[in-house]
């Protein structure tokens, strides 16, 4: 038979953790109980939303454009897509079968015309929405405060 290690509690120290509702958590029983009851918290919603502001402002400032090589690939597919060309018949390329990013900016390019704002448009979306994934995931995970200091890091 194995020994099982008791893991303690990520919120207090003391607690050992478990299972709750079906889900292990690193949490003793008496956390978990503590953070569903803060969800709704409406604190953290604004500090998320000043976290949000902040990360685009950071982003905003040090955008560099269009660097080389896989970029200037994409931007390219993506003009011929946004023009109703096959692009991936004319292309010896891998990089013209990655249509997660290729139709994305293709559609920002019809939205915005072809520039350097309408070619990073869908990345500075996805780098937003990153923010926001990882607060929910260390919400999840641990607790509202560990999620906002983790958002804040990314």
């Amino acid at each position: 038979m194995k020994h099982k290690k008791n893991l303690r509690c990520v919120g207090c120290g003391k607690g050992v953790y478990g299972e709750y509702g079906g889900y292990k958590f690193p949490q003793c029983k008496v956390c978990y109980e503590k953070n569903i009851q803060s969800v709704n918290n409406p604190q953290y919603g604004k500090y998320l939303f000043f976290i949000v502001l902040f990360g685009l402002f950071l982003r905003l400032i040090f955008f560099a454009g269009i660097g080389t090589s896989d970029d200037l690939a994409y931007t390219d597919y993506a003009s011929k897509a946004s023009m109703g060309k096959d692009f991936i018949k004319d292309s010896s390329l891998t990089l013209s079968t990655r249509l997660g990013i290729i139709y994305p900016t293709a559609l920002s390019y019809k939205l915005f015309g072809i520039n350097d704002f309408s070619s990073v448009f869908f990345i500075l979306l996805t780098s937003i929405g990153n923010i926001i994934l990882i607060y929910h995931f260390g919400k999840l995970l641990f607790n509202e405060r560990t999620g906002l200091m983790a958002s804040f890091l990314l």
